[in-house]
């Protein structure tokens, strides 16, 4: 006796093949960018790592670089007052001007501005004298503490007796700590 097999029509078994073969190629697809994606993420991971042993690497000349600056950072804060005295600031330009052979004809300042850390004041002095004169003066208020600098000089002749006018812009610095 022969067992029975359920065997389906001709044109039905013919359908289930062609059902199950889409449907291993749907699968073979999805694994196939299943490892795509596990590819991409496994590369940008590597590259995460590469660049964090590249930073630990380095470690060691970032903390130098670092304390470098920190250094520089308290240098250049005790170079800056923690205000502002205009009426002082006055009289250093006079007595600068009175030691480099200058005249000042013009000085008033300007309101004070507050930046991110610190607060900036300009001056425009209007100076009188030689070209030699002239120069020692910028060079001394250039060197003078607190930190201060030299946004622009314009030279004219005051006169036909080679006497200069020179327009200076100057501004000065403070460190602020808490206020405004």
């Amino acid at each position: 006796m022969t067992e029975p097999t359920l065997r389906a029509p001709g044109w039905m078994g013919a359908a289930f093949a062609a059902v199950g073969a889409l449907l291993a190629l749907y699968f073979v697809a999805d694994a196939w960018g299943d490892r795509d994606r596990v590819e991409e993420t496994t590369l940008q991971l590597m590259r995460e790592l590469e660049e964090k042993h590249r930073k630990a690497s380095h470690h060691a000349a970032f903390r130098t670089q670092f304390l470098e600056e920190r250094e520089l950072l308290a240098h250049l804060v005790q170079r800056l007052p923690s205000h502002f005295d205009p009426p002082a600031m006055e009289k250093n330009l006079r007595d600068l001007a009175t030691q480099s052979g200058v005249e000042i004809v013009a000085l008033p300042f300007e309101k004070e501005s507050i930046k991110e850390f610190y607060g900036e004041m300009g001056a425009s002095v209007v100076l009188q004298g030689s070209l030699p004169a002239i120069t020692i003066f910028l060079d001394g208020f250039a060197r003078q503490n607190p930190l201060r600098s030299v946004a622009l000089v314009k030279l004219e002749r005051a006169n036909d007796t080679g006497i200069l006018r020179a327009s200076v812009i100057v501004a000065y610095y403070r460190y602020m700590e808490d206020d405004p």
